[in-house]
């Protein structure tokens, strides 16, 4: 009798029934991979009832300025948080302030009518791409833009104002756009200007500092012409300054005190003059490749 009622009609309609609600419940996680801000009892980024499917997350993607965003109260970082990834403006004109540091696994996207303010001493960590077509204002040289994925790049619509960037070892940054650094851009990955007709340049006081196991890529005609920065540049000993324009020809710059100097790519390199010594601690680095 018992073996007859575990094999009901009844018994395996309750069962389908629970395994369909699990399965919804699974679905509707899945597809539960963004959050719009809502701005709905504050501007707190930390309290759930202003967004629209809970605070965002390293797995959540948040939105800001999609049609959800009917108040005036606009996102405010108070606390360090993290999040899939970032984008600000769109159908509704935003603005985030970022007031503690902020983890990024994915892309930071700021549109046309978006805005990102960030506070001194604040970093921001992202592991995707930089893309930006509005506004970003950092209120002090040591806000900190740091570049920690692999394959990542800067680009938009506007010249972004950075103040500290930085590209941890590991990742490969291309730039896709010119931008300025004002305090210093640290190189401890790879760095790529990509070629372009009118060389991508980085401008104004800042510093480069290239680590020990850093790499500079050169695709302009000159060193000045992707790194017009006014600041010092220094190349640590195993850092590596590469010329590897292919589309025209490129002047190997001699006032750089080179750790290692690699030419490649296509076309003629011509060097300006008399090179300085090479700085080099081992064997292995101060080449000439």
């Amino acid at each position: 009798m018992k073996k007859a009622q575990e094999h009901s009609p009844k018994v395996s309609a309750f069962k389908f029934l629970l395994w369909t609600f699990i399965t919804l419940l699974l679905c509707a996680s899945s597809f539960a991979q963004s959050t719009s801000w809502k701005g709905t009892t504050s501007t707190a980024w930390t309290t759930a009832a202003n967004w629209t499917n809970g605070v965002p997350t390293a797995t959540v993607d948040a939105i800001i300025g999609d049609a959800s965003f009917t108040t005036t109260r606009q996102p405010v970082i108070g606390a360090a948080t993290t999040c899939k990834s970032l984008l600000v403006g769109g159908s509704v004109a935003a603005t985030l302030a970022i007031n503690k540091s902020l983890t990024v696994s994915g892309n930071v996207t700021i549109n046309s009518n978006g805005t990102i303010t960030q506070a001194r001493k604040i970093t921001v960590s992202l592991k995707g791409n930089w893309s930006n077509s509005g506004t970003y204002t950092p209120n002090n040289n040591t806000s900190a833009i740091t570049f920690s994925g692999t394959t990542q790049s800067i680009g938009g619509g506007a010249i972004t104002a950075f103040k500290k960037v930085t590209i941890n070892a590991g990742s490969t940054t291309s730039l896709n756009q010119n931008i300025s650094v004002a305090a210093s851009l640290n190189v401890n990955g790879t760095f790529i200007p990509t070629e372009n007709a009118t060389p991508w340049l980085i401008s104004e006081a800042g510093t480069l500092v290239v680590g020990a196991a850093g790499i500079v890529k050169v695709n302009a005609s000159t060193f000045s012409a992707n790194y017009g920065l006014t600041g010092a540049k220094t190349l640590s000993a195993g850092s590596t300054v590469e010329y590897s324009a292919t589309t025209i020809n490129q002047t190997i710059s001699n006032t750089l005190t080179y750790s290692t100097l690699k030419v490649s790519g296509a076309l003629t390199k011509t060097l300006a003059g008399n090179l300085l010594a090479l700085n080099s601690t081992t064997a292995s680095v101060g080449n000439i490749l």
